[in-house]
């Protein structure tokens, strides 16, 4: 039984959902990891008025095969504005917001 880790990133204003995007799935994994790195970029173009919008990352295990794939909620990180997001997330969203460019963070999931 494949085990696989994937993340889903949902764009949101007033936690109205705008778009999801999700990313490929890492490596194999073993169940007693306690961290994983996610290799990729998850973009997003933001129209919005930037005090009104969150990005929800939630992190997924994927077992089984195709025929019969069980999924299973990890953990979650809210990154946003002060109303919407605390620690960590607000954090990274400030860092974001004051330069330019990818910023990399490690969050503690929920």
């Amino acid at each position: 039984m494949a085990e696989s880790l994937i993340v889903r990133a949902s764009l949101c204003s007033n936690w109205k959902l705008f778009r999801t995007v999700q990313s490929r799935p890492t490596a194999r994994i073993s169940l007693n990891s306690a961290e994983f790195i996610l290799g990729e970029k998850l973009n997003f173009i933001i129209k919005e008025d930037m005090s009104r919008v969150c990005i929800v990352l939630n992190v997924i295990a994927r077992s089984g095969s195709k025929l019969h794939e069980g999924t299973t909620l990890i953990g979650r990180c809210v990154t946003g504005p002060p109303d919407l997001a605390c620690g960590d997330g607000l954090s990274h969203w400030t860092s974001t917001c004051t330069r330019q460019g990818m910023i990399r963070r490690t969050h503690i999931l929920t």
